[in-house]
């Protein structure tokens, strides 16, 4: 056995035994009534009822309802945070203008707006949805005027010199100049 094996499994055993011990704790807590099985049910019962959601099925279907909604809001996140920040990039005047509400928004809280999103949405999934967009949205918008600022100068002026037109400029240089930073959004 290698010299860095054997300290990494012993890191795994101990981290094994930690939440062993942990889940033991929470369960003779909640069965001496230290602990109200209200908020924190043994961990048991919370075995058993994945056990059974699992075996009927509702597990696989429940995930794939969470990926397509977590698909839909990532892609129409993203690509609507991509344009509105090469947009922003394009227009200085909207970006000055923009700017604050942009980063105030940015700022709120992403899940104490969840119940705003609730309201106005409902329970269905257009609420789940609407809470992914606004997380991405904000993240990919910023990160594209970051990244599209940092693209020299110089590429837009030699793009420019041989004939580019304003849209040329943006999906030749700034885009890909900008791709980085998009990607590390994404991330």
């Amino acid at each position: 056995m290698s010299g860095t094996a054997l300290p990494a499994m012993r890191l795994a055993a101990s981290r094994t035994l930690a939440y062993a011990a942990l889940l033991v704790g929470w369960e003779g807590l909640t069965r001496l009534g230290v602990i109200d099985v209200f908020f924190f049910p043994e961990p048991s019962k919370i075995a058993r009822a994945l056990g059974d959601l699992i075996a009927k099925g509702d597990v696989l279907r429940e995930a794939w309802i969470t990926f397509v909604e977590m698909l839909v809001g990532l892609v129409a996140g993203s690509t609507a945070g991509v344009a509105a920040g090469l947009v922003l990039v394009r227009l200085p005047a909207l970006e000055r203008l923009a700017g604050p509400l942009v980063y105030f928004l940015y700022s709120l809280p992403r899940i104490a707006l969840a119940p705003m999103f609730i309201v106005a949405f409902g329970l269905g999934i257009g609420s789940k949805i609407a809470t992914v967009i606004f997380t991405v949205f904000f993240v990919l918008l910023i990160n594209t005027v970051a990244g599209a600022r940092s693209v020299s100068n110089d590429y837009v002026r030699g793009a420019r010199s041989l004939g580019a037109t304003d849209s040329q400029v943006t999906w030749m240089v700034l885009v890909p100049g900008t791709l980085a930073w998009i990607f590390s959004a994404l991330r």
